[in-house]
């Protein structure tokens, strides 16, 4: 999983706390959404957990660019 160094260093949880960012946590629920997907295709046409977890991966640099963008003057993310 990526661990790129980011500007942001706290985000928001839906209950109120504020809470040290971890990029890997986002990783990790997309790679659990793609996997949930390969599921339900036929084994054969399933791509393997390593290849999930690089495109996992790269889109979570992707959110993270665009949070980036969204609060460079500051803020929380929720």
């Amino acid at each position: 999983m990526s661990q790129t160094k980011s500007a942001l260093s706290q985000v928001k949880k839906r209950d109120g706390r504020i809470v040290q960012f971890d990029q890997n946590r986002i990783t990790g629920a997309i790679f659990k959404a793609m996997e949930a997907v390969e599921k339900q295709k036929s084994v054969e046409d399933q791509k393997p957990d390593t290849t999930l977890r690089k495109e996992a991966a790269k889109v979570s640099d992707k959110v993270l660019a665009e949070l980036k963008k969204k609060y460079r003057s500051g803020g929380i993310p929720s």
